[in-house]
């Protein structure tokens, strides 16, 4: 019986399902038919016209769903169904006693008989600060590890990012489980850290393993059980998951050597597998792990070896003896100090889990070189700002307590630290901090619009403030007067941002948007009507300087000598940056011919 007009819109859970059973069919039939067309999206399809299934297609095709959605089909329907739409109500059905098709068998038949493939992709929230993973649930649940390391939820039509529990320490890389409700995530701080299981339902949570990786859930192929695979010490392993009562349920054994979780960001694994078998993995570094420092001249002359390693966001002190940099190790970075005149000696700075923080980073010198500030955070790369002597020595002192601030510069006058700070409703918006005698005082705003604004940098007599905003749909460098912040000149002209002055605050350098160090020359005046009147910008070389993403992770990736004839760059490491893939089918076999399980 057809349902009432009120129910002819189908849930997106029903959509899901519709969507994983077309991306099925479509990839049996572009097996069975290579060079064919592809066929029609719909749910009306036919499946002997349209699919080309036979009989032995029939039979793969239903070996594959079950499979795939965890189910027993009858056989009357491998013959009977004509229609995805048929083979779709056989799956509702045959899953009905299961949790997440409650009420599958009323919700069956008000499908509407469109395609369930949208034609364009629907923003559901802004998200200011980088997701670390996502999963999306039956029950138009979507879940997101947003911020510093939040879990939030959002309906899948769309609306508001809510806190969902649990939400203490740094988690990452949420996974639901086949009964839409459980779900997977990785807490990646140094106490608390590893591979817990929460639940839409309560707040409860249970941890799995204590390793800080990524998991990914697999239905084993040919059977009914599933495994968690995740990374343990560069070693790629499977569990043994009953994911109906949610837990382990034999071994932990390894699968393959030489698999990393990542160093740029902490947990993450370059693992999936599908329920067909077929597994796809990465036995590389991902991310920055690749990035090399790099001296050059204003020509673009290297003036020596790189000097590989993870590094990031350098800060070369003021009497140029020195370089602070951010080093992460196995995703979850420090501040190091590398004496440039001693050999390159590298000295740790922070350590993980200083200040409160697992995340250290984005350091800036006092104008006398004796004090670093910098960023400390659980996850991600805004948090509260410290203070700590450049010799390492002694606590950090807080200077800042907040979780959405970022370091930029302390200005050469010793008065000013400039810092970032991401808002809701403004996006990123620079902040200044006045500090006398190495004591804060109350922070101001000096740039609050609808757009993003970050990377303030004071010329060296603070009467100038550089910086990069996306106020004309793209990336641009822009000069306001100090601290009227009032006009502003537009710097760039085809796209820049990272802006650093020369010493003499004679010249400004910045990134293009071809990514080619530019630098610019003007002439300054202060007083009642302040001028500012920049020369046309001069391309000087391409550095191939490490692109951070846009928007959150817009930090600084090179620092200028004060006299502008050296430039320190991060650059990629081509060869590491590009970690191969290993595709292994039917990987599940391997596991029932190995007798030793690793420990626990």
């Amino acid at each position: 019986m057809e349902s009432s007009a009120a129910r002819v819109e189908a849930k997106a859970s029903d959509r899901a399902d519709a969507d994983a059973l077309l991306e099925t069919l479509r990839q049996l039939a572009a097996e069975l038919r290579p060079g064919r067309a592809a066929p029609p999206g719909s749910l009306d399809a036919r499946l002997e016209q349209d699919y080309g299934l036979d009989s032995l297609g029939r039979v793969e095709l239903f070996l594959r769903l079950e499979r795939r959605f965890g189910v027993s089909l009858p056989e009357a329907v491998m013959a009977s169904a004509e229609t995805p739409r048929d083979l779709l109500r056989a799956l509702l059905a045959a899953g009905s006693a299961h949790p997440q098709h409650a009420q599958a068998v009323e919700r069956a038949a008000a499908l509407a008989s469109e395609s369930a493939v949208p034609d364009r992709a629907q923003t559901l929230a802004e998200v200011l600060v980088q997701a670390r993973g996502g999963t999306w649930g039956r029950d138009d649940v979507i879940l997101a590890s947003v911020g510093a390391g939040r879990l939030k939820r959002i309906d899948a039509s769309g609306g508001s990012l809510v806190d969902a529990p649990p939400n203490k320490g740094a988690l990452r890389y949420p996974a639901f489980l086949p009964d839409g409700r459980h779900f997977l995530y990785t807490n990646v701080a140094t106490d608390s850290g590893g591979i817990y299981v929460g639940s839409l339902d309560n707040s409860e949570t249970r941890r799995l393993f204590s390793d800080r990786s990524e998991a990914v859930f697999v239905l084993a192929s040919g059977s009914r059980t599933g495994h968690l695979l995740f990374v343990r010490e560069n070693t790629l392993v499977a569990a043994p998951f009953d994911w109906r009562n949610v837990q382990i349920s034999g071994d932990v054994m390894p699968v393959t050597e030489g698999v990393r979780t990542s160093g740029a960001n902490a947990g993450y694994a370059a693992i999936s597998a599908s329920d067909n078998g077929v597994l796809v993995y990465s036995t590389g570094d991902v991310g920055v792990a690749g990035l090399q420092a790099i001296w050059y001249d204003r020509a673009g002359k290297p003036l020596g070896p790189a000097e590989s390693g993870i590094f990031s966001m350098p800060a070369i002190s003021p009497d140029q003896k020195a370089v602070a940099f951010v080093r992460g190790l196995l995703g979850s970075p420090d501040i190091w100090i590398r004496d440039l005149v001693r050999s390159s000696t590298d000295t740790r700075f922070t350590s993980r889990g200083s200040a409160n923080g697992m995340v250290n980073i984005a350091p800036v010198w006092s104008p006398r070189g004796e004090r670093i500030a910098f960023t400390a955070s659980l996850a991600g790369p805004f948090g509260a700002l410290y203070q700590k002597a450049a010799n390492a020595s002694g606590q950090a002192e807080l200077l800042l307590s907040a979780v959405n601030a970022r370091s930029e510069q302390w200005s050469r006058d010793g008065r000013f630290i400039v810092f970032t700070r991401i808002d809701p409703k403004t996006l990123l918006d620079i902040w200044v901090l006045p500090i006398a005698d190495g004591v804060a005082g109350k922070p101001w705003v000096f740039l609050q619009t609808e757009s993003s604004e970050s990377q303030g940098q004071l010329s060296p007599d603070s009467r100038w403030m550089a910086y990069t905003s996306d106020e004309s749909g793209q990336r641009e460098v822009y000069v306001r007067p100090f601290p009227s912040a009032e006009d502003r000149l537009k710097i760039s002209t085809a796209g820049g941002e990272q802006p650093r002055w020369r010493g003499d605050g004679r010249e400004l350098f910045y990134v293009a948007g071809d990514g080619k160090m530019n630098a610019v020359a003007f002439k300054a005046t202060a007083g009642l009507k302040p001028s500012f009147v920049p020369d046309v910008p001069l391309t000087l070389f391409d550095p191939h300087i490490y692109a951070s993403a846009a928007g959150s992770q817009d930090v600084f990736q090179y620092d200028v000598t004060t006299d502008g004839k050296r430039l320190l760059v991060m650059t990629p490491a081509t060869a590491a940056l590009d970690p191969p893939l290993t595709v292994w089918v039917n990987w599940s076999a391997a596991l029932k011919k190995l007798t030793s399980p690793i420990s626990k």
